[in-house]
């Protein structure tokens, strides 16, 4: 009998974001082993198109886009007067909609798993439902599956949902009624789903600490390279240059590590007349004070801000990269971020900034990278200033002993296959 799955994941080629990349990739491989795949995820109402549309199969794949039915002017910044008065009406009756978190795109979704879900699962016969996130409301909706159809519902973490999800820096969904209702539908969900999914041990021990079981064991499905990502010349052209990179959209809670460094490229521009030989390549969306700090100080010189590039552009760029930056919330520690499996497999030198945890802890056992912890500005300041200066003398090598094999997407998916299917 042919093996059927059905995908439930709001963010998913076409629509543009990192946070399509996990099952887009998973889609992919999962199709090379003759599974039936349906996936529902949400419409793209932008211009701009992911870009791993490409890499979706041709066979056995279909595909339901929803309407996302989430307020135009709430999922892009206001242009105009006009468009921030439209804005916050429609804040005002979103927060009507919800008794959680309103900044969370799935809360209409509700309606999807009443009409068109259930007859996805009928008329295919489907008996195994993943659904992956965030956001999070439609987790909630998908227990309504488990009461009509005897299916099996797996629940798929990419991010934490209410430890330091989407909106819960806004004091109005980070506290009160709002909050403990988003903590009480995922523990909800923990306890009725048939298995749980997530992307690493830190996550697992966060969500093991909100389900006090023995019997609740969440199985980690970590994120990985894509060897076919890499199908192209990746040799470096020699040069006198020292190159760094930082690939992906920079958050402003980054701020107390981004600047610092900043500060520090400024101080040698100031004091060394060889600052010319370290350049720093920044690809994809940055925040507003990062682009004026580099404006003020004139810093277009070694600084180039490249935008938005294509995953293959992008990954290139990382190929002729002498040192990779990962600057990590401080709340998550012990996440991995999808670009670190992209970094170790080309076998860049990561400099890491970040809180004392697990990641730092490993960066540091396995010589694949320098780490700068968080602690007072002006002494990070000084650190990366002082690394710098001995960039200039002996730029530093990854690990070559370093064994990146149980990051290959292809054996991940086999993993992924097999917690699926095992009885």
């Amino acid at each position: 009998m042919k093996r059927k799955l059905l995908l439930i994941s709001y963010v998913f080629p076409p629509l543009p974001g990192i946070g399509g990349r996990r099952w887009a990739k998973f889609v992919k491989y999962l199709e090379k082993k003759n599974i039936e795949l349906h996936v529902v995820f949400a419409s793209n109402p932008y211009l701009e198109q992911s870009t791993y549309l490409s890499e979706l199969p041709q066979n056995n794949l279909h595909l339901y886009p929803l309407n996302c039915n989430y307020p135009k002017f709430l999922q892009q910044n206001p242009k105009n007067l006009i468009q921030k008065i439209i804005s916050k009406f429609q804040l005002f009756r979103v927060k009507t909609l919800t008794k959680g978190n309103y900044f969370d795109r799935s809360i209409k979704w509700n309606k999807y798993f009443l009409n068109q879900i259930p007859k996805i699962i009928i008329n295919h016969n489907i008996n195994k439902v993943v659904i992956s996130g965030p956001p999070f409301h439609y987790f909630l909706f998908a227990l309504q599956l488990k009461k009509k159809f005897p299916i099996e519902l797996i629940v798929d973490y990419r991010d934490p949902w209410s430890d330091f999800n989407v909106g819960f820096d806004n004091p109005d969904v980070s506290k009160g009624s709002r909050y403990e209702y988003e903590l009480f539908n995922e523990k909800l969900v923990l306890q009725k789903a048939d298995k749980v999914l997530c992307v690493s041990n830190f996550q697992k021990q966060l969500l093991k600490a909100k389900i006090f079981s023995k019997s609740f064991k969440p199985i980690i499905i970590s994120n990985g390279f894509d060897k076919q990502d890499f199908d192209f010349d990746n040799s470096l052209e020699n040069r006198d240059e020292i190159l760094i990179s930082h690939v992906g959209s920079l958050h402003n809670k980054k701020s107390h590590y981004y600047l610092p460094l900043l500060r520090a490229v400024k101080k040698l521009k100031e004091t060394n007349i060889q600052y010319c030989k370290i350049k720093f390549d920044f690809i994809g969306n940055v925040p507003e004070d990062l682009i004026e700090f580099i404006n003020k100080n004139e810093l277009h010189d070694i600084v180039t801000l490249k935008g938005q590039l294509s995953h293959k552009d992008a990954i290139k760029n990382i190929s002729i990269s002498d040192i990779v930056l990962w600057f990590k919330f401080d709340e998550s520690s012990g996440d991995y971020a999808t670009k670190f499996y992209e970094y170790v497999y080309l076998k860049k030198f990561i400099w890491v900034f970040s809180v004392q945890g697990t990641v730092t802890n490993f960066i540091i056992k396995n010589r694949i990278g320098k780490v700068f912890l968080k602690n007072n500005s002006l002494n990070l300041e000084h650190q990366i200033y002082l690394e710098l200066l001995n960039l200039l003398e002996k730029p530093p090598k990854f690990n070559g002993n370093f064994n990146t094999d149980k990051y290959d997407l292809e054996i991940i998916s086999e993993k992924l296959i097999n917690s699926i299917w095992e009885n």
